[in-house]
C-alpha cells in the first residue's frame, strides 16, 4: 500500500516537478501498480480515497471500453459535460457559460430528491482543458468556494489510449469547513449511519469483506456516481435520448446496490426529466445572454 500511494503521489506531482517521464506513462504506471496490488479485486475499477485534515479526496481508475479518440471528442467540450453531470442524483441542473474566453460550468447542487434550481446551491466551476493530445487528455474543473463554507473543489480527468481502449483516472476533492463537518456528522449518525463505500478495510468473523464507512465512504460514493455518469454517456450513441441514458445510469448503479441505492427507478427518472427540462431552460437563457453580450473587437 505504501508503494501504491507513493506512485499515486508521483502522478499528482509530475506536472510540478517537470520530471522526464510522460504523463501518459505515469498514468499507466499507477494503473499497473494498483492492479498488481489488488489482482483479485471484485470490481472492474479501483478507488483510492483519503482524508487529510480538512481535505477529502477520491480517485477512480478504470479501463473504459470506448476508443480513446471517441473519449477525446466527447469530453473536450464543456457543453457536453452538462449532458452527463445531471445524471448524478445531487446535480439538479448544469449550465455552460463563457467569460473573458474562459469556460464555466455552474452546477445547481441540492438534495437527492427533485428540487427546482432556484432553491439549490450554485457551485461555479471553471473548466480548463489542459491537454488534448493523441496520447494524453487532461481537464480540470475548479471552484474556490462551495456550500457551508467548503472550498477548493476540484474534478480532474486524465486519460490515455490503452490496448485499444481508454485508461481513465477521475479524481475529485474538496476542503471541509466546521459547518460541513457538523452537517456530515449529523448525516452519518442518522440517514447515513449504515452507508458504506467501496474500499475493503478487512474481513469479519465469517470472512466477508468489511467496507469503509464515514466521510471516506461519502466521497467514494460521490466519485463513483460521477464516474458512472461519464461512462454511461460515452457508451451511448450521440443520438440517444435522455430518458434512455437515465435508465442506463440507474441500471449501472444497481450493480452496486449496497453502496449507491437511494430510491426506485420511477422516482429517479421522474425527478431527472423535470430537472433536465429546467436545465435546458437555464441554458437557453444563458445562450441568449451570450448572443446579446457586446463582442470584443480584435
Amino acid at each position: 500500500m505504501v508503494q501504491l500511494l507513493s506512485t499515486l503521489t508521483l502522478l499528482l506531482l509530475l506536472p510540478m516537478l517537470g520530471l522526464a517521464a510522460t504523463k501518459e506513462q505515469a498514468l499507466r504506471d499507477v494503473y499497473a501498480s494498483i492492479h498488481q496490488t489488488n489482482p483479485k479485486s471484485q470490481y472492474p475499477f479501483h478507488i483510492i480515497s483519503s482524508e487529510d485534515g480538512d481535505l477529502l479526496s477520491a480517485n477512480i481508475f478504470m479501463l473504459l471500453q470506448v476508443p480513446y479518440a471517441e473519449f477525446r471528442t466527447q469530453l473536450q467540450s464543456p457543453r457536453n459535460w452538462c449532458e452527463f453531470l445531471i445524471l448524478h442524483l445531487n446535480i439538479k441542473s448544469c449550465v455552460e457559460s463563457e467569460r473573458k474566453a474562459d469556460s464555466y460550468l455552474t452546477l445547481y447542487v441540492g438534495r437527492k430528491v427533485y428540487q427546482p434550481p432556484e432553491i439549490t446551491y450554485q457551485l461555479e466551476y471553471r473548466f480548463r482543458l489542459l491537454e488534448n493530445r493523441d496520447a494524453f487528455f487532461e481537464s480540470i474543473m475548479s471552484a474556490e468556494t462551495g456550500p457551508m463554507r467548503t472550498r477548493d473543489y476540484r474534478i480532474r480527468v486524465q486519460a490515455s489510449p490503452y490496448e485499444g481502449k481508454t485508461l481513465l483516472r477521475l479524481g475529485m476533492q474538496y476542503r471541509r469547513s466546521f459547518f460541513s463537518k457538523s452537517a456530515t456528522f449529523t448525516y452519518l449518525k442518522t440517514l447515513g449511519r449504515n452507508k458504506i463505500g467501496f474500499t475493503i478495510t478487512g474481513e469479519d468473523e465469517q470472512g466477508l469483506p468489511i467496507y469503509v464507512d464515514g466521510v471516506k465512504a461519502v466521497i467514494e460514493r460521490n466519485v463513483m456516481r460521477y464516474f458512472l455518469a461519464v461512462n454511461v454517456y460515452l457508451e451511448q450513441d450521440a443520438n440517444t435520448d435522455f430518458q434512455t441514458r437515465l435508465n442506463h445510469w440507474f441500471d449501472a448503479t444497481q450493480k452496486y446496490h449496497e453502496q449507491l441505492y437511494e430510491y426506485d427507478r420511477e422516482t429517479y427518472i421522474e425527478s431527472k426529466l423535470k430537472e433536465y427540462t429546467n436545465q435546458q431552460g437555464l441554458q437557453r437563457e444563458e445562450d441568449v445572454k451570450r448572443m446579446l453580450r457586446p463582442q470584443r473587437s480584435g
